[in-house]
């Protein structure tokens, strides 16, 4: 994605292509780490008009250096208008963070096993999870992605028994929807699924459901916005998350022993405070 800075034309073209392009349609469903993830840094809470912010102010740092005449001074102006009000957003952020959810829980679990490939690893699974969940008094519960691999709906009646009156769980999980195998959540005791919407490109053998970004889930009567795994380290947030409303973030990386989950989470993180969103994970990890 570095190739817009080699084409010819105008600088600040030129860096609005190296910014913007990453988090536009098709490719901000595919590529990770976009720049543009980092507006929710530096001004939480401001949404769209924090990634205008942002640009306008990475623009003015490149005109600082190669403008002329007195463009450079009005640049600088407003870096500092721009250094100020990042400021003013973070004290605010930090002193009034978004109003999370109570009562909700996200599983943390260390595993290094793989998502579960027989239906006796996936039932194994149900059944640890199922001890954790009879143990929790929480009204809503989330666990990894991939959690239960390939079990079916049929099978996780011992998973919907543990849970109390009104308890809500949400567990990742693999399912034949709509005549096509997907990844996704399903959520208990209601026994629907949630196909995730852009699983990874070329890697995992699931299909994107674009058309699903930008809708929230109900959860106990509380609308959230649902990213699983990959997700969270594309620009699909920008289009997919709603102000104010709970993120919540699935992810299972049994495999990672980099810290790529980290990262995912700092983006994710990221996108959550641009929309002064709470933001609820369930990861496993090695």
């Amino acid at each position: 994605m570095a190739a817009p800075a080699l084409l010819p034309g105008p600088q600040w073209l030129r860096g609005v292509m190296l910014l913007v392009l990453p988090s536009l349609p098709p490719f901000a469903y595919w590529l990770p780490l976009p720049p543009l993830a980092g507006a929710g840094w530096l001004f939480p809470g401001m949404g769209y008009a924090g990634v205008a912010v942002y640009v306008g102010m990475a623009l003015a740092i490149v005109g600082c250096r190669n403008a002329g005449g007195k463009a450079p001074q009005a640049m600088m102006a407003l870096l500092i208008v721009a250094t100020v009000l990042a400021a003013g957003l973070n004290l605010h952020a930090y002193w009034h963070p978004p109003r999370g959810v109570a009562g909700w829980q996200g599983l943390q679990f260390r595993s290094a096993a793989p998502v579960p490939q027989t239906f006796e690893d996936a039932a194994q699974a149900m059944i640890g999870l199922a001890d954790v969940v009879r143990g929790s008094s929480m009204p809503v519960i989330v666990a990894p992605e991939n959690w239960l691999g390939t079990l079916p709906l049929a099978a996780m009646r011992s998973l919907r028994a543990a849970l109390q009156p009104g308890q809500h769980l949400l567990v990742g999980g693999i399912h034949m929807h709509d005549g096509t195998l997907r990844k996704g959540v399903w959520h208990l005791p209601e026994g629907t699924f949630t196909p995730a919407i852009a699983p990874i490109p070329f890697i995992e053998p699931y299909p994107a459901d674009y058309a699903r970004t930008g809708s929230a889930i109900d959860v106990a009567g509380e609308p959230a916005s649902l990213l699983v795994c990959f997700e969270a380290s594309t620009s699909l947030p920008l289009y997919h998350l709603h102000y104010g409303t709970p993120v919540i973030l699935v992810a299972n990386g049994w495999w990672d022993t980099l810290g790529a989950l980290s990262i995912q989470r700092s983006v994710a993180r990221s996108w959550a405070r641009l929309f002064a969103s709470p933001l609820l994970t369930s990861e496993a990890r090695p």
